[in-house]
């Protein structure tokens, strides 16, 4: 089924792992190599620092407009002794909300510019999570099979009605509770919509189906 292959496009991670106790080296780095139109972010900084409830460790970073993508502020954030991380790309005005693809482009563009470069330089790993995501990646060998053989009836609008479509909708369900990988109803319902071209009513009752589903076989398996 050439469906499964379809990808969508999910929110990238950014971490790597530098010792806190040099901190102020790769601060230093970071001042050095970045240039506009990034730039530390001294005030923004101090927002977050007072709004933290440990000790993490922020160096934060703001941005111009790029390409029509309204300016934005980053950080890394080091909440222990060594793992840091991006944790989020946000608008500067607070009215505005990033799409998912406006996102990545931010942080690509972040990646590129000044914190690749800075790691390259401090002989430090960066570690980028994938940008797209097909459903084979979600799911079990056994769960891609349940699921195309729900799909085969040929009724997958239906939502379980017919008595056919919830035994293989069971089925699924139970390969997705054995699976080992992490299962994101989220992302299946998006997937559902976007790769599938599923109309929002059925991907998000299918969806919410599932994780009903999963939902009651973790709570009984607890018990």
């Amino acid at each position: 089924m050439k469906e499964l292959n379809s990808h969508i496009e999910i929110f990238q991670d950014v971490s790597f792992v530098y010792p806190l106790k040099e901190s102020n080296r790769l601060r230093d780095s970071l001042s050095e190599a970045t240039t506009p139109p990034w730039r530390l972010d001294i005030e923004r900084e101090k927002d977050l620092r007072s709004r933290s409830e440990n000790d993490t460790e922020v160096i934060s970073f703001s941005r111009d407009s790029l390409n029509g993508i309204p300016a934005s502020y980053t950080s890394l954030w080091c909440p222990d002794s060594r793992n840091w991380r991006v944790p989020n790309v946000v608008p500067v005005d607070y009215g505005t909300r990033f799409t998912i693809h406006q996102y990545n482009e931010l942080l690509d563009d972040f990646l590129t510019m000044v914190l690749k470069p800075v790691l390259r330089s401090l002989n430090v790993k960066c570690d980028v999570s994938p940008r797209r995501l097909c459903l084979k990646e979600m799911l079990s060998e056994a769960s891609q099979s349940a699921f195309q053989a729900y799909l085969s009836l040929g009724q997958p609008y239906s939502c379980a009605l017919h008595p056919k479509d919830e035994q293989r909708l069971c089925e699924f369900i139970w390969c997705l509770h054995e699976q080992e990988e992490h299962f994101d109803p989220d992302l299946f319902r998006r997937w559902l919509k976007e790769a599938m071209h599923w109309p929002n009513d059925y991907a998000d009752g299918l969806a919410t189906r599932i994780d009903q589903g999963l939902v009651l076989l973790k709570t009984r398996e607890s018990h």
